[in-house]
């Protein structure tokens, strides 16, 4: 495919370090670090959202929508390292992006990322589920069904495109367990799942040991679009929703 750096397996192409997805009609579809990190939050055989998230699912959906705008520098840090809209480069990619951006904007500026995580998790986090959500099943990602128990109460449950997943894995995998470039994007995912503790299904007992050795060291030694920085303020704004009872 003209303008990526590798092809990878399943209709998946690598483009600036950005895992893009091959969809009808020949477009390249990047997945974002949301899309991603849904991607790994669901069990493979239940199409269950992993019980480890129980009720901060919202959380690190407004933690990821809040990253992908600074890194897309929809927002800029100042330096006091607040917040501010950048009225040139509007959100491209998912309308939830957009919709988060929209939540931003109206906020008072300057805002702190910690202020604005909490607020969008504490005001907003189902709206902002569905709005993910709906956005992968219509880019193609996830599917919803819904069965029975008990003849009478409905689950919703979730198919994927499990390869893309797997191929995702495997780069988590190089970069986690071989030592490979980490670039903004993966980082701040392997950042955000080590957090949320959605690792260690895909991992052996010890490659996850490893992980949170590597993870330490990515934390502290990388420099990389402001992500050290989003990373500290995010478990700062966790402490904050923790203490007014995140679930």
């Amino acid at each position: 495919m003209p303008g990526c750096d590798k092809r990878l397996p399943h209709g998946l192409f690598l483009k600036d370090q950005s895992l893009m997805l091959l969809v009808k009609g020949g477009q390249l579809m990047p997945l974002t670090i949301t899309e991603q990190f849904v991607l790994l939050a669901i069990n493979r055989d239940s199409g269950m959202l992993d019980s480890r998230l129980s009720s901060k699912l919202g959380f690190y959906l407004a933690a990821s929508g809040m990253l992908e705008l600074l890194l897309s520098d929809t927002f800029r840090l100042d330096a006091n390292d607040k917040l501010t809209f950048n009225p040139s480069k509007p959100p491209a990619g998912p309308a939830y992006l957009g919709w988060i951006a929209g939540k931003i904007a109206k906020s008072r500026q300057p805002a702190s990322i910690e202020n604005i995580i909490v607020s969008l998790y504490s005001w907003n986090s189902r709206t902002l589920h569905k709005r993910v959500f709906e956005s992968m099943e219509t880019r193609g990602l996830l599917e919803k069904k819904q069965r029975k128990a008990m003849l009478v109460l409905h689950f919703t449950f979730w198919s994927m495109q499990d390869d893309v997943r797997q191929t995702l894995l495997l780069r988590l995998r190089e970069v986690l367990l071989e030592d490979g470039a980490a670039g903004p994007e993966l980082l701040s995912l392997s950042l955000l799942a080590a957090h949320a503790n959605i690792l260690q299904p895909h991992f052996s007992q010890d490659e996850y040991a490893r992980i949170k050795q590597r993870i330490a060291y990515l934390e502290t030694k990388h420099a990389l679009s402001g992500v050290p920085l989003w990373y500290s303020k995010m478990k700062r704004a966790y402490t904050e929703a923790l203490s007014s009872g995140l679930g």
